[in-house]
């Protein structure tokens, strides 16, 4: 659509006025304040002309056409009020020339009217038609009677009907002419469009700030990162006032990787996106939502949360993530913020986890300030193999089978995921719940289960004897030593629990002590892991 049709340019024309009629108070309000923001009051051009222009020309309530008339103010046009006037007229001369032809004729039913196809008609039923006047003209025929002009009338028509076209031609011109002139002071207008758009987001950053109770970043060229009291600023301001629950958040050059756990729900997202939020605005020059916030300079803040797929590309849930996931990992840097949701969600368990854990290994590597949720409870365990790794989760309160999630961060790592109680709350019914905690009991106990073990409902097809383990269970294992973290599935129905080496489990040491870790990306340590579980298995002591 062109910018400048009439039809859209009307409403805008009115709105530009308004805003324009501001600017003056504006300018010097900002100019007396003495504040930093002076200069940019003083730079403004209010275009006192334009908003008189426009006032002087529209109406304040145009028509939703301009090519229909009524565009244009009474006082503008001397031309354009006279031939309003003659317009305007017309309905009182028809009212006119009815009555004086009903009293001339005799004729009480005689109306004048008027039509697209026919102009003015005077009309006169069949019963009446004996009385009509020698001098009237037969105009059309009706059923029910008879239309007629007059030479009187017909002459009226020409100059009512030429004054209405007439003055439509002569507003719309009067209204190009108006644009024109604004069209010429567009540079201006659209600088002072800016300028008054950059004074609209300080101005709401400001209120903000003073509304909600922000504070005044701390920013630096370091990348030590501490928030206290961080709060959320869409959810806050969703739920209220004094409702949501501040966390505190720091990143320094003992950690830079935090591992979050806990249940779905606690809030473990709503936490990672606030501290994206807060390092956003505090870059931005706005106050912030905290207690006190001291803002390393972030390059960029990549994040990959939620889950989505991509039809029209033929891209899963899983593969968007991925790409994501790779996409950050190859442009990420020392300096930038990660905000990682549960990578590896999107496959099986021990894929995903080998996943997940390579990742977190590799940001780790990169030296990335990163916020990294999971389920996999297994990697708390890079929080001691991991220099600058990190454990925090999410609090919550149990009590009788249920839970109750204080949305509060603190350090450690937990190893319960709670699905079962979040599925209860979520509305699930108690007989599935029920079942749940069978199932899950069964499989805690590391029993091979199928149906006649897990219960005899026919539709119960259950053969779960894939080991599910971590990269430092496997390696604990092979050369000797105890795994001491309940896994969720073992083979054979027992623990994985080995002591003294073999030959296959020497071979893997050795394999291991050759690896360059550092070297490795994610994609060589999945293969790797998939690779050495496949060699346990089997018994195969060849590492070729």
């Amino acid at each position: 659509m062109d910018p400048w049709d009439a039809e859209v340019f009307r409403q805008t024309l009115l709105s530009l006025a308004d805003s324009l009629a501001l600017l003056p108070a504006v300018k010097e309000r900002l100019i007396g304040s003495g504040h930093p923001l002076a200069t940019m009051g003083q730079q403004i051009d209010p275009l006192t002309s334009v908003e008189s222009d426009i006032r002087a020309v529209l109406v304040d309530a145009p028509p939703l056409s301009v090519r229909d008339g009524g565009v244009i103010r009474s006082g503008y046009s001397a031309e354009i009020d006279e031939l309003r006037q003659v317009a305007g007229s017309g309905k009182e001369w028809l009212t006119f020339i009815e009555q004086r032809e009903r009293d001339r004729t005799g004729i009480r039913s005689l109306k004048v009217g008027f039509t697209r196809v026919f102009g003015y008609y005077i009309e006169v039923s069949r019963a009446q038609l004996d009385n009509v006047p020698a001098d009237y003209i037969r105009k059309q025929t009706l059923a029910n009677g008879e239309r007629f002009i007059t030479p009187e009338l017909k002459k009226y028509e020409e100059t009512i009907i030429g004054a209405e076209e007439k003055l439509k031609q002569l507003e719309y011109q009067a209204f190009v002419e108006l644009r024109g002139r604004i069209v010429q002071v567009l540079t201006t207008l659209q600088k002072t469009a800016h300028q008054v758009a950059e004074l609209d987001v300080w101005l709401s950053m400001a209120h903000i700030a003073v509304e909600r109770g922000y504070v005044r970043p701390e920013v630096h060229e370091g990348t030590t990162l501490l928030i206290e009291g961080g709060r959320h600023p869409v959810v806050e301001a969703s739920v209220g006032p004094g409702v949501f629950v501040p966390n505190d958040t720091r990143f320094d050059e003992k950690q830079s990787l935090l591992l979050i756990t806990g249940p779905n729900m606690a809030g473990k997202s709503t936490y990672m996106r606030q501290v994206a939020l807060i390092v956003l605005m505090a870059q931005i020059g706005s106050f912030v939502p905290a207690n006190r916030a001291i803002i390393g300079l972030a390059d960029r803040i990549f994040t990959r949360v939620g889950a989505s797929d991509d039809l029209a590309s033929g891209q899963s849930t899983f593969m968007v993530e991925m790409t994501e996931v790779a996409h950050i990992l190859h442009h990420a840097t020392e300096r930038s913020l990660l905000i990682l949701d549960e990578v590896g969600r999107g496959t099986s368990t021990y894929d995903g986890m080998a996943i997940a854990w390579s990742v977190a290994e590799a940001v780790h590597r990169m030296g990335a300030r990163a916020l990294f949720a999971t389920h996999y409870h297994e990697l708390v365990q890079l929080e001691s193999t991991l220099e600058r790794a990190a454990c925090y989760n999410v609090a919550i309160r149990e009590s009788d089978d249920t839970i109750v999630f204080l949305h509060q961060i603190r350090p450690g790592g937990v190893d319960k995921s709670y699905g079962i109680q979040v599925a209860r709350l979520a509305g699930l019914p108690s007989s599935v719940i029920r079942r749940a905690h069978e199932i899950l009991s069964t499989l805690e106990q590391g029993k091979k289960s199928t149906a006649s073990t897990i219960g005899d409902a026919p539709s119960a097809e259950i053969a779960l004897t894939e080991p599910v383990v971590s990269p430092m269970m496997l390696m604990e294992s092979a050369v000797g030593g105890e795994v001491d973290q309940l896994a969720l599935f073992y083979p054979n129905g027992e623990p994985v629990k080995k002591s003294g080496k073999t030959a296959v489990s020497e071979r893997l040491v050795n394999q291991l002590t050759r690896l360059d870790i550092n070297r490795m990306t994610p994609l060589e340590a999945l293969t790797w892991i998939a690779k050495a579980q496949k060699k346990i298995k089997q018994g195969d002591g060849s590492w070729d």
